[in-house]
């Protein structure tokens, strides 16, 4: 019995190893950087121009936060002068701004909200008097 606690022990103890050791990329990466003092905005590129577009951006030093190959973007901060520059890059489609966006930051604790998307299909018009009636259970 002593050798099968033995080996019980020395496998656990690999598996504390292994998981340690699998984290240890983790811990040790960069911590994120912190948001610039500088605007940030959203590139477009023009189709079939994401490499390019990407390209210009370290060209002109400039480190894209997130970009996607799939709808042709990059998002980064950029100064007024990288700005203007960038917009007359014949790769570049558009540039707008890309504001902060966080959930409920109107909502105030305790203050009934109207649900999100209810406005857009009018079901805020809908007059509970006069539309139909649940289902009855007995159907």
């Amino acid at each position: 019995t002593r050798l099968l606690v033995f080996e019980i022990m020395a496998k656990l103890l690999i598996l504390v190893i292994l998981t340690l050791s699998s984290c240890l990329p983790l811990a040790l990466a960069a911590p994120p950087s912190a948001p610039s003092s500088e605007p940030r905005y959203i590139i477009k590129f023009k189709p079939n121009h994401h490499a390019q577009g990407l390209e210009a951006l370290q060209q002109q030093g400039i480190r894209a936060v997130v970009h996607d190959n799939r709808y042709e973007f990059a998002a980064a901060y950029l100064s007024d002068a990288k700005k203007q520059a960038l917009a007359r890059n014949p790769n570049v489609d558009f540039i707008e701004d890309d504001p902060i966006r966080e959930a409920f930051q109107d909502v105030v604790p305790g203050e009934q909200v109207t649900p999100y998307g209810i406005n857009m299909v009018l079901d805020n018009f809908v007059d509970p008097d006069v539309a139909d009636p649940p289902l009855s259970p007995t159907r």
